[in-house]
């Protein structure tokens, strides 16, 4: 949002609002909800808040991250990434470089998915990560 405060002689501009949730691949603009949705679509069994998508730069490129908290811990974790990655791209046309099965997404205070504090935990590695897609390193 940006609001602007005028006086006479001068302009205030004051921009606020939050970092996007955005995905660029090769100059395309992915929204990390849509990812969620698709994939939601597929799995509606994960549940709503329970999946969050992220970037995170690596050198020059974006890796494409799905992050899913399972109430059901007895679920193939092989098979739901393989369902998960064809998804993505079956709907962008890109490939999801990981797939995290976590033991708890973080929530904001109302309950919706944090993807910011999402990354943030994923950068620093403090995810209890449950299981991963294969080509994880």
């Amino acid at each position: 949002m940006i609001a602007a405060l005028f006086t006479p002689a001068i302009w205030v501009i004051f921009i606020n609002g939050r970092e996007k949730e955005v995905i660029i691949i090769r100059g395309r603009y992915i929204w990390a909800q849509d990812i969620e949705w698709w994939v939601l679509q597929a799995l509606p069994h994960i549940g709503d808040n329970n999946v969050a998508a992220i970037g995170v730069v690596n050198g020059q490129k974006e890796k494409r991250t799905v992050l899913v908290h399972l109430s059901d811990k007895q679920q193939d974790i092989s098979s739901l990434s393989a369902i998960i990655k064809q998804e993505i791209n079956r709907a962008t046309g890109i490939n999801a470089q990981a797939v995290f099965i976590i033991d708890k997404l973080p929530l904001t205070a109302s309950g919706k998915r944090a993807r910011t504090q999402a990354k943030a935990r994923y950068l620093s590695q403090s995810l209890h990560v449950i299981g991963h897609s294969e080509e994880y390193q």
